[in-house]
Parts: C-alpha cells; sequence; structure tokens
C-alpha cells in the first residue's frame, strides 16, 4: 500500500523513509509502516521512531493484530 499511495518503491529504509515522507507531505497526519519481523515506523510531523518487533504465541488471528495495535499505540505518547 505504501508503493501505492507514495508512488516510491519500497526496498529499503531510505525508500521508506521517502515514501513515509511523501505521505506525510499530502497531509496524513500519522504513518504507520509495519516492517515484519524489524517492527514498526511510526512518523509524525515532529517525529519517527522505530518500534520494534516481539514475539506472541498465536492463539487466535484477532489477539495479536490486538496486541500490534495496543503496542503501537503506547508508542504516540
Amino acid at each position: 500500500e505504501t508503493e501505492f499511495l507514495s508512488g516510491i518503491t519500497v526496498l529499503d529504509d531510505e525508500g521508506t523513509q521517502r515514501a513515509a515522507q511523501v505521505l506525510l507531505d499530502k497531509g496524513i497526519s500519522t504513518i504507520v509502516l509495519t516492517l515484519g519481523e524489524r517492527g514498526v515506523l511510526l512518523l509524525t510531523g515532529d517525529q519517527s521512531k522505530l518500534v520494534p518487533a516481539y514475539n506472541v504465541d498465536v492463539v487466535e488471528q484477532p489477539l495479536p493484530v490486538m496486541h500490534f495495535v495496543v503496542h503501537w499505540q503506547q508508542h504516540l505518547h
């Protein structure tokens, strides 16, 4: 989705940062890019933060998604 919305090919950290900046420039105030096992990149107009991934035991699909959402929301503040 990031490549589609930004028009930037995302193959590495530099491409990820450039794509995120394009999205910020389009007026999106908070960008959350999932980076697989590396974690999540959280960007706003005044901060950029890599939130590392952590391992969870998958019991049921919705549970890991909720853990993901709660984990990155804690880094917003």
